[in-house]
């Protein structure tokens, strides 16, 4: 009896072993690995489907070397260089999908409010929590890259996922 237990015991471990999924989770039958590839890894055309407050709905920062060419950069001593390279590191605009934002820059009060977009999605129009509205001219150039302009100012803000 001893050695037939053994017997059948080393035949369900030969069979368990053989399986090749010993240990690991079983896939869903119907599902594909084309399937899973495509649900992990995420191509450039699904993020082209998002709508523009999709995309902008995010936390940012500045792109300090996409807003100042290499000339204006060599325009400004070693000091101002790195305070501005430091601030812009350290400057988040975080609009969430609530429709509310909050603009956090070194030394100041954070700004928080409400966002929106024009229905041409080339406006993003900011509601202060002090009542104060601000147009931006935005240009969302890649799903990472967006840029902003203040109605009537010469600076444009770039900016990239923080």
């Amino acid at each position: 009896m001893k050695i037939t237990s053994i017997i059948v015991f080393t035949i369900n471990m030969c069979l368990l072993l053989g399986c090749g999924n010993a240990g690991k989770p079983a896939n869903d039958a119907t599902q594909t690995d084309n399937d899973r590839k495509t649900e992990t890894k995420k191509t450039p055309k699904d993020n082209q489907k998002a709508t523009p407050e999709q995309v902008i709905a995010k936390k940012w920062k500045e792109s300090f070397d996409e807003m100042y060419t290499p000339a204006q950069q060599k325009k400004l001593d070693e000091f101002e260089l790195k305070e501005m390279k430091n601030a812009a590191n350290n400057s988040f605009y975080e609009f969430n999908a609530d429709k509310t934002y909050t603009i956090t820059k070194p030394d100041e009060v954070p700004g928080k409010g409400k966002w929106e977009m024009s229905s041409d999605a080339k406006k993003l129009i900011l509601h202060s929590a002090q009542g104060q509205k601000d147009e931006l001219s935005i240009e969302i150039l890649t799903p990472g890259k967006v840029k902003l302009k203040i109605k009537d100012a010469e600076d444009v803000l770039v900016l990239i996922p923080a």
